[in-house]
């Protein structure tokens, strides 16, 4: 996994964001990209599909959620 914080935003509004991908030099709009702006509570994950976009995770119940279901459909797959 390759991670790094970029910049986004204009002049007037500027914010850092978290990006997790497998290809190094990625962005938050690259296929598969995860993405978290800095200080919100809010995930943005990219498909690795062209046609499919990004959904969202918001708020820190589901991403609670998201969290503890991978961890689980992990252990099925022997993922560690």
């Amino acid at each position: 996994m390759y991670t790094r914080i970029e910049k986004q935003g204009g002049k007037n509004k500027e914010i850092d964001v978290f990006v997790a991908a497998t290809l190094p030099g990625a962005h938050s709009n690259s296929w598969g990209a995860v993405s978290h702006p800095l200080g919100s509570d809010e995930i943005y994950i990219r498909s690795t599909l062209p046609s499919e976009g990004a959904i969202s995770i918001i708020g820190e119940r589901n991403i609670r959620l998201l969290r503890d279901a991978l961890i689980e459909i992990c252990k099925m797959k022997n993922i560690e």
